[in-house]
């Protein structure tokens, strides 16, 4: 939701096109590369949650990703989960957009 809140906020695009665009955060090799790029600047309470969520049990398999880029996306989620619970909504809107802003400037770099 919150992935398709800051894309909707940063064109103006046909449902279709926004659809699209969100797609491309929202599978576990984005969700890893976005982690990565947030990593610098998570607080240790931060680190903890995303080490528990990479360490969780999984009881599914990752059709497009490797078993490590599933992980960190689960621990990217659960981060994303601990902000939302947490109040921290403010936090979490400024570090993804930030995140999204590296993302598309690396993708577009063909990084």
């Amino acid at each position: 939701m919150i992935i398709r809140t800051i894309v909707v906020g940063r064109a103006e695009h046909t449902v279709n096109t926004l659809h699209k665009h969100t797609c491309r955060y929202v599978n576990a090799g984005a969700q890893k590369e976005l982690l990565t790029i947030l990593s610098e600047h998570l607080t240790e309470q931060e680190q903890s949650v995303v080490r528990r969520g990479r360490n969780a049990k999984s009881h599914s398999v990752a059709k497009h990703a490797s078993v490590a880029d599933y992980r960190l996306a689960t621990g990217f989620e659960a981060l994303c989960g601990f902000w939302y619970l947490s109040g921290q909504d403010e936090r979490m809107v400024e570090l993804l957009t930030e995140a999204v802003r590296k993302f598309d400037e690396a993708a577009s770099d063909g990084r």
